[in-house]
């Protein structure tokens, strides 16, 4: 009886050690109120959509005419270059036929003010079929680098785009937040 409790102890301070340090460095990855955090420079074609997001509602919307190619930029973030990192996204497609991809912007100081060249790029195949299809990437960043930004990027090509983006993580590789479906402790 007391090894039992003994282990049950250790195995709920790991679980709750492994959470602390599971960590998404976006701020609003998942879009559930609003755009805060995140930056464009053709705002009339973005919006928040609360009624549709995977896993749940809230995702970012991008719906332009065939010609506009139009991203979203995170708001800075500070991290070492020459680490693994991972970063994963959801993505709605009901374009006929647009270009999808996910970018690391990296930066040679830590306010994403100089620089902004491209570290890695996950391409999203096309057309998704009107169904969430979820992209990832690790990358080693480079070394001497203060911070990235991620860039979310939809082009329509031949008619409209119609694209949602939701739950966009980002950190160190094997530390962005994952869901356990079940376990058990023998």
């Amino acid at each position: 009886m007391r090894h039992r409790c003994w282990r049950t102890l250790l195995v709920t301070c790991a679980l709750h050690a492994g959470a602390a340090a599971a960590q998404n460095l976006l701020l609003n990855p998942d879009f559930d109120s609003d755009l805060s955090h995140w930056h464009t420079n053709t705002s009339n074609v973005w919006s928040e959509d609360n009624s549709v997001g995977f896993p749940a509602a809230g995702s970012a919307h991008m719906v332009g005419p065939a010609d506009v190619s139009d991203g979203l930029l995170s708001d800075c973030i500070v991290i070492a270059g020459g680490q693994d990192v991972d970063l994963i996204a959801n993505v709605k497609d009901a374009s006929t036929f647009s270009s999808i991809n996910m970018t690391i912007r990296t930066y040679s100081d830590g306010a994403c003010s100089s620089g902004g060249d491209f570290a890695s790029q996950y391409n999203f195949a096309t057309p998704l079929g009107n169904g969430w299809m979820q992209g990832s990437l690790t990358t080693t960043l480079p070394a001497g680098i203060g911070s990235v930004a991620i860039f979310l990027r939809t082009s329509g090509f031949g008619g409209m785009a119609d694209t949602h983006w939701d739950h966009i993580r980002f950190g160190p590789t094997g530390s962005v937040p994952v869901r356990l479906q079940s376990f058990e402790v023998l």
